[in-house]
Order: structure tokens, then sequence, then C-alpha cells
């Protein structure tokens, strides 16, 4: 004969899998639209700056860039940053050496990396006031100005924007299963690898 189940002695109850947040309610996107409006206002000053420093090196080796040497490691004997290369190179072919495009394109990456960085965390912590809070004191502050203002630091910005991206995607695949989030993820995580040799540390 069977003996009745002890519940004092059952195993313990699987762990569901968390199903992430719902989608952003109106209350939130009004929180988002106001941290890029906050972070236009912070770097406009950024749009009239002029090139300085690294940035006349990044623009000269953009002018003689061969596409078949992307793929010869034996010419890096620093770095290997193939998607900076690709990126000034197409600037410098679109904008010239004029320094306003430029500034734009970091001022609009760094607003990209504000959404990511608010879309991550949300998903992360399930609370669009805490994601708020932590955009806000990221993004906002003038910590990493630098980053923003100074073209030739966009080897720190970009590489963001990837690394965010892989942190969300990720994050939304571990909760979902679904591999519509892993493969993206794990795309971004191999342009993040050509745009910044520390992006080793954000493989999916």
């Amino acid at each position: 004969m069977d003996r009745p189940l002890n519940p004092d002695r059952a195993g313990p109850a699987p762990t569901a899998i968390v199903a992430g947040p719902r989608a952003p309610g109106a209350l939130a996107w009004a929180g988002v639209s106001l941290l890029l409006a906050l972070v236009a206002v912070v770097y406009r000053a950024a749009v009239g700056s002029n090139f300085f420093n690294d940035d006349f090196h990044w623009l000269f080796e953009a002018r003689r860039l061969e596409w078949s040497n992307l793929v010869r490691l034996d010419r890096y004997n620093h770095f290997y940053r193939p998607v900076i290369e690709i990126y000034f190179h197409l600037g410098q072919r679109v904008f010239g050496c004029d320094p306003m495009p430029f500034h734009l394109l970091s001022l609009g990456i760094h607003l990209v990396n504000t959404g990511l960085l608010f879309l991550f965390t949300r998903a992360l912590t399930a609370s669009s006031c805490t994601a708020f809070v932590t955009v806000l004191l990221c993004c906002v502050q003038p910590g990493y100005v630098e980053a923003v203002v100074w073209v030739g630091a966009i080897t720190d910005l970009l590489p963001a924007t990837w690394f965010l991206l892989v942190l969300w995607l990720h994050m939304r695949f571990l909760q979902r299963r679904w591999w519509g989030h892993y493969a993206p993820a794990l795309a971004a995580f191999l342009v993040c690898l050509g745009t910044h040799e520390s992006a080793s540390r954000s493989c999916p």
C-alpha cells in the first residue's frame, strides 16, 4: 500500500521563471522622454565644439582606410578596433572635417545609451521609478562628460551602446527563454568586441 505523502518531507516547489516587467505605460514613456530632454539640454553646448587631440589622428587614418586591411591583424601593434575605424571612415566621407555632425552623432549615441540603460534597469528591477533614478544619476551628472563632448571618446561611448544592448537582450532572454533575444545579444557582443577590447567581458 502506498504511504501518504508527508508535506513536511516533500521536496522544494519548482521555481517559476520570471516573466519580466510588463510593457512600459504612458508614465514610463513620459519619464524616458524627460530623461532624453535633460540629457540633450545638459550636453547642448558640446555640439558647437571643435576637434581635439586624437580626433585628428582618427580622421587622418580614416582618409586612407583600405577595407582589406581590417582583417590584417599583423598591421596592428596596439589595439584592434575595426568598428571605430569604419565609424570615422564613413563619417569623414559623409561629413568631411566638419566637427558639428560628429558631435551630434556622439550626443545621439548618448541618448540611445540613456534609453538602453532605462530598459535594462527596468527589466532587472521591474520598477520604472528605479530605472528613472538610475538613469538620471548616470546619464545627466557630469562625471562622464568627456565621453560625450570629445569626438575621439567614441571609443568609450559606442562600446557602451553594444554593452547595454547585450545586457538588456540577455536579460530578456533569461526572463522569456526566447532565442529571438539571445541571437541579437550575441551579434551585439561581436560588434562590441570589434569596437573595444574590453568587450570580452560582456559575452552573453
